[in-house]
């Protein structure tokens, strides 16, 4: 049979829960208060009593987090006498914050899938670590520094930025030949026009 939960979670600002902490009065006296408005989040036994049992040592996952523990006078036949606090910015088994997960958990209530998500959205510069490895700039082949593995994927900049720039000669080019005619055509007096073309023709039957 699977164990019941012996966490008990209760609604508290992060400050406020670290200044109470190491304060067993005014940690008992924010219990205190949350026992009365909220009876249904603790066990039954707590109405007879509870004592401190301990703080349990802060967490590998979340350093500088300490979980208060207390011990009720009234035990329940199950051996079930000792119960966890833990504070609502707090995951279970203080895997993470609250407020770090809140957003992939609502995708994921709607069948969003979480990775494509993040994928999305660092699709231009995703960083990989599983030791020490990099990828070289615009380019997918992965170089190994110090006997890790670091892959950094990176789209093509190089080549995006010489046809960017291939292109943007040429639309220069076609606009000054537009330029030139124009001004050719309304700018350049007729007779001057006549002149050129009588002497382009007397050049061109000197080579013929």
């Amino acid at each position: 049979m699977a164990n019941k939960s012996k966490q008990i979670c209760i609604y508290i600002e992060e400050e406020e829960y670290n200044h109470i902490l190491g304060d067993a009065k005014a940690f008992r006296q924010y219990l205190d208060g949350m026992i009365a408005q909220y009876p249904e989040l603790f066990p039954v036994m707590i109405r007879q009593g509870y004592t401190f049992h301990d703080i349990l040592p802060e967490s590998k996952k979340l350093p500088g987090i300490g979980l208060r523990r207390i011990k009720v006078k009234a035990n329940d036949g199950s051996g079930d006498e000792v119960f966890t606090i833990r504070p609502s910015f707090v995951m279970p088994y203080t895997v993470g914050y609250t407020d770090d997960v809140e957003k992939p958990l609502f995708l994921r209530r709607w069948g969003a899938i979480v990775s494509d998500h993040r994928k999305q959205q660092n699709q231009k510069n995703r960083l990989h670590t599983a030791g020490k490895t990099r990828t070289s700039p615009n380019t997918s082949k992965t170089t190994k520094i110090g006997g890790g593995i670091l892959t950094r994927e990176t789209t093509d900049s190089g080549i995006d930025d010489a046809i960017s720039t291939v292109v943007s000669v040429v639309l220069l080019l076609g606009l000054l030949v537009c330029v030139t005619a124009f001004i050719n055509v309304y700018y350049v007096p007729s007779w001057v026009r006549d002149d050129e073309a009588r002497h382009n023709r007397n050049v061109f039957a000197d080579f013929s």
